[in-house]
């Protein structure tokens, strides 16, 4: 009975670790930033501590699964807070009986010249609003690694393809982060709109993003509503895992500017 409890717990310990494994070699591969993928080191180190045997040093043996299992512990209630704040935003704040006075497109990665899927969801939701509205639209993104033009005006191209005149079309392609599209499109109207109130806005991005755009723009001070484009299924998981950093990373920003 003793060796059938061990050899389970054994094997147990052996999924543990594989999983744990299986899941930082998927983010070595889908992520190119540093941040993630020593985070996800650093937590398969708590895996291996938790689960490892440490023959003849009791003390430390309990000293050490007591601290990885507090951090594995505060590492997933954290994860599934922040995923649940994320998601309870995923409809956005959009009211069909307000008139907006601007529709902002927030950009994503262009592939060359080219716009992937998950962009034109955001563009073509842009559209819909603009045919029911009429309201001139800002696209904001600017030029980033593997971009051989700006976001902002490759999305002006696929917008006016589609019948969009190009008068009613704005362009911000300075930006390189949710941050700078949310100020540097505040910064646009408010010199724009001397004198006046602060514009009705209303912002399209995916809908895993609009969680970060909102608290983002009532630190800027921005008039705003926000609506979801859908997400391709091929790209929802590692977007919902980036969008956990990058909200760590702009609380900052809001918490301490």
């Amino acid at each position: 009975m003793f060796r059938k409890k061990a050899r389970f717990k054994v094997i147990i310990k052996g999924i543990i670790l594989v999983i744990a494994l299986f899941i930082t070699i998927w983010a070595f591969l889908s992520f190119t930033q540093t941040l993630i993928k020593a985070s996800f080191i650093i937590f398969d180190l708590l895996i291996i501590t938790l689960i490892a045997n440490y023959n003849g040093m009791q003390l430390i043996n309990k000293r050490l699964k007591l601290i990885s299992m507090s951090l594995i512990i505060t590492v997933l209630i954290s994860v599934t807070i922040l995923s649940l704040f994320i998601i309870s935003d995923f409809n956005g704040s959009f009211q069909e009986e307000v008139k907006y006075d601007f529709i902002l497109i927030m950009g994503d990665a262009v592939q060359g010249t080219k716009i992937p899927h998950r962009l034109s969801n955001r563009l073509d939701k842009g559209i819909e609003i603009y045919l029911k509205q009429k309201a001139v639209i800002i696209v904001s993104g600017g030029k980033g690694p593997g971009e051989d033009v700006a976001e902002a005006d490759a999305m002006k191209q696929y917008l006016v393809d589609r019948g969009i005149p190009s008068s009613d079309i704005i362009v911000e392609n300075q930006s390189d982060s949710t941050k700078q599209n949310l100020l540097n499109t505040k910064h646009l109207l408010v010199n724009d709109m001397t004198g006046l109130p602060i514009p009705a806005l209303l912002i399209v991005s995916s809908d895993y993003h609009l969680f970060r755009i909102s608290f983002l723009a009532k630190h800027d001070d921005l008039k705003f509503d926000t609506i979801p484009s859908a997400t391709p299924n091929n790209v929802f998981i590692k977007a919902f895992v980036r969008e956990w950093f990058a909200i760590v990373n702009d609380l900052q920003y809001v918490l301490f500017n």
